[in-house]
């Protein structure tokens, strides 16, 4: 009598999809890296790559075989910090060498602000956005080989200027820190967290901390900074507290305002001559509210460009139509980062050229 056959045990689908998926990954992983360590790609567009067409094609699929604990539990915790750990080891941006010019980037970081100035003698960060933009944020300065900051603004304590400060301290060298010294009510204006998560980690890094007001400047190499404001030290609004910043490089100049509201820009005009308030470009006070930007300070400024950080569709309705139609009569140009993005002007000292 014939034996009978044994039949071969058929492997499980959950063990079947698991052990494929490993295998595509380890080619889609191996491809990816390597075209990477080659400097084919940059290492931000290999995060992004591994992060979301990979991984999160990955984790569908064992969603529909394996318990959803289970997949968090060992691929998605374990295999982030498998992409963090690779994309560390591949080379970065070299920071571009600056010869003679600075480069100024208002970065497109949706409803808040951060502006970043590239200088030959190093770099100068004012703002740093939102809680919702530090992979944004710092996806933008690792593209730009930007490792260290000599100077970082905080304009004023609220979230949309300082919420990626904590990234901004725990992924690069901040050499100083400089903020208005703004009585910060932590129930109040903190709930969120971000001042004290700033300061913590300033003084973790070890970052030199300094106060300004109206009146105090400073240099980094021919690249010149007065402070305009504030001029006061009881205002009821924390915007009014913004640091208001003339730059100046060469015959060029741009006033970068932060949030101040007229009561600021009013104290301002009486306190400064033609000559300081003069400027090129204006990075528009409050996003574009109608709260700031008022006639008299466009007057005194005499800009010729203004920049709007705002974010596409936000419910304040920033820009608000008001403030368009004053740079509108004063035959201002208008560039907003809703519609365009990252707005990115070079100064050669003597003047300023949008980058396409």
């Amino acid at each position: 009598m014939a034996q009978k056959k044994k039949r071969k045990k058929k492997m499980p689908k959950a063990l079947r999809v698991c052990l494929i998926m490993l295998a595509i990954l380890t080619v889609l992983f191996g491809t990816t890296v390597a075209l990477a360590m080659s400097g084919v790609i940059p290492a931000n567009d290999v995060e992004d790559f591994l992060d979301g067409f990979v991984g999160e094609g990955v984790e569908k699929a064992l969603d529909k075989v394996l318990p959803n604990d289970l997949v968090d539990t060992v691929f998605v915790d374990k295999y982030g910090e498998f992409v963090d750990f690779v994309v560390d080891l591949l080379p970065k941006p070299e920071r571009e060498a600056l010869d003679g010019e600075i480069r100024v980037y208002f970065f497109d970081v949706g409803q808040s602000d951060s502006i970043l100035i590239m200088a030959p003698e190093g770099n100068v960060l004012i703002d740093a956005g939102d809680n919702d933009c530090q992979d944004a944020l710092e996806g933008y300065l690792d593209d730009l080989g930007v490792t260290t900051l000599n100077i970082v603004i905080a304009t004023h304590p609220h979230e949309d200027h300082i919420g990626s400060m904590d990234m901004i301290f725990e992924e690069f060298e901040v050499v100083n820190l400089i903020m208005p010294n703004a009585e910060v009510d932590t129930d109040t204006f903190d709930a969120t967290g971000d001042y004290t998560r700033m300061m913590e980690g300033a003084q973790k890094q070890g970052t030199a901390i300094s106060y300004a007001a109206g009146g105090s400047s400073f240099s980094l190499g021919e690249l010149s900074f007065l402070f305009l404001a504030p001029n006061e030290k009881d205002y009821t609004d924390l915007n009014d507290w913004s640091l208001v910043t003339k730059v100046t490089y060469g015959s060029t100049s741009m006033i970068l305002t932060g949030d101040a509201e007229s009561v600021s820009e009013k104290q301002i005009i009486a306190k400064y001559t033609s000559s300081q308030l003069d400027c090129d470009i204006l990075k528009s006070g409050h996003h574009g509210s109608s709260s700031s930007s008022c006639e008299e300070f466009l007057d005194a400024i005499d800009a010729e460009i203004a920049i709007i950080s705002c974010g596409t569709g936000n419910k304040y309705g920033h820009p608000n139509q008001p403030v368009l139609d004053r740079y509108e009569e004063r035959g201002m140009t208008v560039h907003r980062t809703d519609l365009e993005g990252t707005i990115v002007y070079v100064s050669n000292g003597a003047e300023f050229t949008k980058v396409p």
